[in-house]
């Protein structure tokens, strides 16, 4: 009875010995296993098969993909490889930009001298930017007043000449668009305070974009002779590549919006990300307009000045020029002078012209795509401190099972990545093309 109960509990356990191993290796003559019999009956979802797949080992190849012709999208490789990122938790990203308060303003009225008046109100163009107690500089004058009063109803403010200690003169006159410099404030010594003036952020957003890219080539394909050797991995890289060109258009001449449409008797939402040109604050241009496209040392010294002033962006700036606008850069007079010696890698694959001016230094480099878009004689310009990456779903790659479920004979990967781009303190950035 006992040696009865001992072999039925060792039948016992090599049947669930047994069982476990089909669980686990799956059923040798199929070849498919229990976890993937749910899938088999389904639609197939990349989302689906790379929680089945597991790992496949494919951070090599992601690793690699900016080193995939970096030159092709110059700006997506700068900013993958030492560019700013974030985490996106929504599709929807919040940007916020902090702008300084200006230090310049206009007359808006024009102030006609009094005689005897020490003390005056003059109408400014904007009075949000002014506080009691600053000093006033009128320029192209050695004036100096002192703001005794600020009337946000009427906008104007209301200003005193200084008394030197001879003679204290009557407040000039002061034509309408004069400009006016704010400077430091000048308290009296029983004075604790002065009026609060928060630089206080401005709110913007753009959306994330599902960007995703299919390779997909047949067993059939791969093993039959070829005259040259074009196998899944060259396929793979190439659509990588064109991938990531793909998404570089997107970066600078992408509409940010929400879109319905209508797929598998459906309404889904497709969420759109904002380009570069939609946020850029400076819009420039060259040449006098009509088909005259001069571009001269004169026009560069004045594009460096709209560029680099009136805004609190880096010293350093990275421009990218069409196929023409370089022709027309290298015509300039002693430009091969200008910027000789003066080549710089950035980052591998990488190498920008520096072109260097009293007002920052510019990062010049060719972009294959602007003429793909119909841009070759654009020179758009950046600052890569104010350009942010979000990352809602970072690049990866899935491999879709299509032989194992039978859908067909072919391997097959998806890549795919929900980002966008947040283009902040807009005037660091600049569009420039022919004058219309």
């Amino acid at each position: 009875m006992k040696a009865n109960k001992i072999m039925r509990w060792c039948f016992g356990l090599l049947a669930f010995v047994i069982a476990a191993f089909f669980l686990i290796a799956g059923d040798p003559v199929t070849g498919v296993t229990i976890a993937m019999a749910g899938i088999a009956g389904e639609t197939v979802t990349t989302e689906g098969v790379g929680t089945e797949s597991g790992d496949l080992n494919l951070d090599t190849i992601l690793k690699e993909i900016t080193y995939i012709s970096p030159a092709k999208a110059p700006l997506d490789t700068l900013i993958r490889r030492v560019g700013r990122s974030i985490p996106a938790k929504s599709w929807k990203v919040d940007e916020y930009d902090v702008v300084e308060r200006p230090f310049v303003d206009t007359v808006k009225t024009q102030y006609v001298t009094v005689a005897d008046a020490k003390s005056a109100e003059i109408e400014v163009t904007n009075i949000k930017q002014w506080t009691n107690d600053h000093t006033v500089l009128v320029q192209g004058t050695n004036q100096m007043l002192l703001i005794t009063g600020v009337n946000h109803a009427t906008g104007k403010i209301t200003v005193t000449t200084i008394d030197d200690g001879t003679d204290q003169p009557d407040v000039p006159t002061i034509n309408a668009n004069v400009k006016i410099t704010r400077m430091a404030p000048a308290l009296s010594e029983l004075q604790a305070d002065t009026d609060a003036f928060a630089e206080i952020p401005t709110k913007d957003y753009n959306y994330c974009q599902k960007f995703a890219a299919k390779i997909s080539m047949s067993f059939v394909q791969e093993i039959q002779e070829q005259e040259v050797k074009w196998g899944f991995s060259e396929i793979q890289r190439l659509r990588l590549k064109k991938m990531r060109e793909e998404i570089e258009m997107n970066m600078w001449a992408g509409t940010r919006g929400v879109t319905e449409r209508s797929r598998n008797n459906k309404t889904e939402r497709v969420f759109t990300m904002g380009g570069i040109t939609k946020f850029a604050g400076k819009s420039l241009t060259y040449g006098t307009g009509g088909s005259d496209r001069t571009l001269n040392n004169d026009t560069m010294n004045g594009l460096m000045k709209d560029i680099f002033t009136g805004n609190s962006g880096s010293e350093t700036r990275f421009a990218f020029y069409g196929s023409d606008a370089g022709k027309y850069l290298y015509g300039i007079t002693d430009w091969a002078k200008l910027i000789k010696e003066q080549q710089k890698e950035v980052t591998p694959g990488l190498t920008f012209t520096q072109y260097i001016h009293n007002y920052g230094k510019l990062m010049l480099i060719y972009h294959p795509l602007f003429d793909q878009m119909g841009w070759s004689e654009h020179i758009d310009v950046v600052d890569l401190e104010y350009l942010v990456k979000a990352n809602m779903f970072p690049l990866k790659m899935v491999k879709l099972l299509n032989e194992e479920t039978g859908s067909e004979d072919s391997k097959a990967l998806v890549v795919k990545e929900t980002s966008s781009l947040l283009t902040l303190l807009p005037d660091a950035h600049a569009i420039i093309k022919p004058k219309a």
